[in-house]
């Protein structure tokens, strides 16, 4: 792919995908859908999951979408647990239990991908986890996250901040 000079890769950059992913998540579980896949296509991002229905539903994402999306995660820190409006009793038990949601799981998985300066990213739900490839500088990286490790990390970070219903800060590394 030949690219002219400020052409973008990716739409999505590092620090946007821990709410981006949140808001996308809390969407996608509203509508009970579940096998999310997510894509940066560099002049959108696809998602797709499998609905309710049976049926593999997709939709795409351009630059205010994705803007839009950022604010409605900001908005989401914390208020998805206190008011789980139109969110399955199934996701609700799991939350009164303590356990991160794929809301949560997803939103962690952005954390993690934010730490790593990640562009140009995949996902995939599995049994279990999530299937994820991202760029990081330059090298290509491809990772499976097992549920219960994005469940204790979720977990990890809010015991960090103290505070199990705002967003975990970005963790960056030191030099």
């Amino acid at each position: 792919m030949v690219m002219m000079q400020g052409e973008r890769t990716a739409m999505l950059e590092p620090g946007t995908y821990a709410d981006t992913f949140r808001a996308l998540s809390a969407s996608i579980t509203q509508v009970k859908g579940r096998n999310i896949g997510i894509v940066d296509r560099g002049d959108h991002v696809e998602v797709s999951w499998l609905g309710d229905d049976g049926v593999r539903h997709e939709r795409h994402f351009n630059e205010p979408d994705l803007a839009s999306l950022r604010e409605w995660g900001k908005k989401l820190r914390g208020a998805h647990r206190s008011a789980p409006t139109g969110i399955t009793e199934a996701v609700r038990s799991l939350r009164d239990q303590g356990i991160p949601d794929a809301v949560e799981s997803l939103r962690t998985l952005g954390q993690i991908l934010d730490e790593r300066a990640a562009e140009e990213i995949a996902i995939a739900e599995m049994t279990g986890g999530y299937w994820v490839s991202w760029n990081s500088r330059g090298a290509k990286v491809s990772m499976v996250f097992a549920r219960d490790e994005l469940t204790a990390r979720a977990l990890r970070y809010q015991t960090l901040r103290g505070r199990p219903d705002e967003a975990a800060p970005t963790m960056r590394r030191r030099r």
